[in-house]
């Protein structure tokens, strides 16, 4: 017969967790946010428990969760529509996670008229430029109040310009830009 104070222990650690079903990815070691110590996982939206697979939903968002705040992973025991093995990601309530999200666009909008190789480049600097924003003197300045330019950082082979940014929770938020390679 299981104790009250076990049960009760277990109770408190259910209240202060999330759990989420997710495939683990694989990836070089070389990542920005993996030598930060966080791990991608690819969030499934619907589990599969029979063969053909029900799902009609894709999986996704990629979702980054730091190491130190993944308290138990465990075996789940369906799959993701992939056929790939799900984890149960048991995680701090509090805990922050960094998700990718791609915004879909038509590639006419990237080009208006010319040259499309130079017109693109232009597209990229002017964007970049919206989201750092300068000052007087031609300087860099953060894009909004409380965000920041983060300097650069290269992994895989893609030079990153990083932005961080408070949520308004307590938490921070990093936008990573690729802008090159190195």
């Amino acid at each position: 017969m299981p104790s009250y104070a076990d049960e009760l222990e277990k109770q408190f650690a259910a209240a202060d967790t999330t759990t989420i079903a997710a495939a683990p990815l694989d990836l070089p070691g070389d990542h920005p946010l993996r030598l930060k110590g966080y791990s991608p996982v690819l969030l499934s939206s619907c589990v599969c428990v029979t063969d053909p697979c029900p799902c009609d939903d894709p999986d996704g968002p990629i979702v980054w969760l730091l190491d130190g705040d993944v308290r138990k992973r465990v075996a789940a025991k369906g799959k993701n529509k992939a056929g790939e093995a799900l984890y149960e990601y048991h995680l701090a309530r509090d805990a922050f996670v960094i998700i990718e999200t791609f915004a879909r666009t038509k590639a006419g909008t990237l080009v208006a008229s010319g040259d499309k190789t130079s017109a693109l480049r232009r597209s990229a600097f002017n964007r970049l430029m919206r989201m750092r924003g300068s000052d007087s003197a031609g300087g860099l300045i953060a894009r909004a109040p409380g965000s920041s330019y983060g300097g650069q950082e290269c992994g895989g082979g893609t030079l990153y310009d990083v932005y961080v940014e408070l949520d308004g929770a307590g938490g921070t938020v990093f936008y990573y830009q690729a802008v090159g390679s190195c």
